[in-house]
Parts: C-alpha cells; structure tokens; sequence
C-alpha cells in the first residue's frame, strides 16, 4: 500500500495536529506502508528530504514563513496559490499513490480530492477541531470556504476525532456513511509516570497561544487562587503571548506565569507538574491533554464537548465552567490540597488513555480504513 499524506504544516512543526500527521507516518512506515508526505515550504527547510525512511517534499507557498505556521491565517491569495501548487504537484505524483489523506478538511483538501477524482485515487480527509476553531465552523464562516463543500464532500472517506465532530461533519452534509470516528493516539512509553511525587505546586498549560486556548481565564484563576505561592508554566507560542504577558503583569502574577514558549520538551514540563489546566473554548481532540492523562496528571478542562470526551468529571479529572475563573481556581485550589484526590484522578486518567487512546489503536484504525478503500469495502 502506498500512502501520501498531505498536511499544510508538517513535521518538524510541534503544534498539535502536524505532531499527530507525523505521528501517522511513522507508524504506517514501521508497519511496512510506502508513505509519503507533502506539504508547504518553510524558511531554512530543504525542498525535499527524507526523515526516518519518510520523504517530505515541501512545495511553495505565498505569504513565506507567516503562511506556513500552524494556527497562521491565510489570505484568499495565499490559499489559492498553495492550492494550485499543491494540485500542480498531485499532478504529476498522484500516481504513485493508493490514498492521498490530507489533514484538515480546509483548502489543500480541494487540491486532494480534485486529483483523486482526476487520477481515480481514494481521497482521505481528517477535519480537525469543533466548535469556534473546528474545520466546519471555518468552512461556513468563509465565502470562499462555503465555496469548496461541494467538491470536499466527492472524498472517499471523512476522518473525524469525536461523535461532536462526527455531528458536525454530517450536519454540513457529509455522507455519514464515509465519516469513520479515529480518536488521537499516544505512546505511553513516552510519557512515563513521574517515581516521586512533585512537590511543588506547579500547573502546567500546553497550547499555542492563540484566542481560542483561552489562556486569559487560567490567568484570572491563578490571581484568584488561595494557593498564594502556586506557578503556572505555559508551553507554547503564538499570537496571543503579548496580550497574556500584560494581563499577568496587570493582575500581579507576572512573577508566578512563566511563558516558555515553544518547546520540544512537553513531557519534561508535564513531569515538573503537579497538574494540568486545558481551559480551551474549542477544541478537536487534544493531544497535549492526553498526553498529560498519560503522564498520570489531574487534569483540569473547561466544559467543552471535546474535553468531555476524555474527561469525565471527578471520575478522571476535573471540569470547570468554560470561561470561569473562580470556577478553575476553586478546581485547582482542590487538587493542590488534596493528594488522594490528586493521585486518584491521574491514574483514573492514564488508565483511559491506556484503555482507549494508544498510538497503535490509532494506526490501526487507520489501516483498516485504508485497507477496505483500496478493496472496494468502504464504498
């Protein structure tokens, strides 16, 4: 079987999405899948290489290095320059390939399965996130966007994290006998539970700093906490940093929110925590929270439906009123104090993860869809 994978932003980008993509291709390779993967050129990033037996090939992009960032808005101009790009080359390699899966169901998934249609290829698509930050609530806000569900809808197969996105999906017309739910997976191997409990009360947040992660509330909440000398690291970057940083300094909690900003060392903060706060207003599936489940952290979510679909509240974590900051803080307040309680919610959390959340529970859905496409069973 022969695999290409085609992401707007791909390995060695760290956010969550490209991290999961790369992730896909690791694991279909170590299972003796031809995988290929395309996607957008970044400054200082040769044209094509090959990683741990897996070619990239990264083609242009208008709008440079703001354009090819995860979480980056592109311009009408941008969006159909990389489109035709990206079809120019499914052109000439579509081919080669049994199944073009293109991550996101946005424009490059317009390129995809116009090729596939034209070289009658099996088209794949994963449309990430729900909600305010979710692919169908760009693809209605947008009047180019509205422009490409017709053609989208033409793929063989829908990939979807949650029954939230699986309603969404349908809801805008999808087939739901095409939309197949394929949660994200982890290697627990790589998040291995800290020996010694941390005694410091450090909260760990893991996201871009963009709007919907909502950094703004666990910053109101650390204000508010009677836990006068708890700290919070932030990993992570983005457009909303400058606006976190005088929000801290405003409240008086500039000395206790630290901003590390991007990092490839996620499981050495998570190991350095005590717990972990994803106060998000959307999301899709969050890899960082299942990797802090993994790690064995409470775990502290707004009430959102993708965080409900991992969390269950006072079961395996705790779940806070979305946007409510003396709600998080009272939260956080109660695992800080509460050591049984601590340790009761992280190992609840690891074991989901364990039960369900594997990265070979992940590949191997993938290959079974693969599979009954390219012999007819999924049509």
């Amino acid at each position: 079987m022969r695999v290409l994978i085609i992401s707007l932003w791909f390995y060695p980008e760290r956010s969550g999405s490209p991290r999961q993509s790369w992730v896909l291709a690791q694991g279909l390779a170590q299972r003796g899948v031809a995988v290929s993967a395309v996607t957008a050129q970044r400054p200082g990033l040769a044209a094509r290489e090959t990683v741990a037996g897996i070619p990239i090939h990264r083609i242009w992009a208008r709008g440079g290095a703001g354009f090819a960032r995860a979480g980056s808005r592109a311009s009408y101009a941008d969006a159909f320059a990389f489109m035709l790009a990206l079809f120019v080359f499914l052109c000439a390699h579509a081919r080669e390939f049994d199944i073009l899966h293109v991550q996101q169901g946005l424009f490059p998934a317009v390129s995809a399965v116009l090729a596939a249609l034209c070289f009658r290829k099996r088209c794949v698509i994963t449309f990430s996130g729900t909600g305010i930050s979710g692919n169908i609530a760009q693809l209605t806000r947008r009047w180019f966007n509205r422009l490409t569900v017709p053609i989208l809808r033409r793929a063989a197969a829908f990939i979807v994290l949650t029954a939230e996105g699986q309603a969404e999906v349908v809801g805008a017309g999808f087939d739901p006998a095409r939309t197949h739910i394929i949660p994200n997976g982890i290697d627990l191997a790589a998040f291995p539970m800290p020996t010694q409990p941390v005694a410091a009360p450090i909260i760990a947040h893991v996201a871009r700093m963009t709007y919907e992660k909502d950094h703004a509330t666990l910053v109101r909440a650390l204000a508010r906490m009677a836990h006068r000398d708890a700290h919070v690291q932030f990993a992570g970057d983005g457009p909303e940093r400058a606006r976190i940083e005088q929000l801290a300094r405003e409240l008086g909690v500039h000395t206790r929110a630290h901003l590390l900003g991007e990092t490839d060392r996620v499981a050495q903060v998570l190991a350095n925590a005590r717990v972990f706060v994803l106060p998000s207003l959307g999301e899709g599936m969050s890899l960082a929270l299942l990797e802090a489940m993994a790690t064995g952290l409470p775990c502290v979510v707004s009430d959102i439906p993708a965080n409900r679909a991992l969390i269950q509240d006072d079961a395996n974590g705790l779940i806070f009123h979305t946007g409510d900051a003396d709600d998080l803080a009272r939260c956080l307040d109660r695992v800080l104090s509460d050591t049984a309680l601590a340790r009761r919610l992280g190992v609840a959390a690891r074991q989901t993860v364990a039960a369900q959340y594997t990265v070979d529970r992940f590949i191997e859905r993938h290959l079974a869809l693969y599979r009954a496409l390219t012999s007819g069973a999924a049509q």
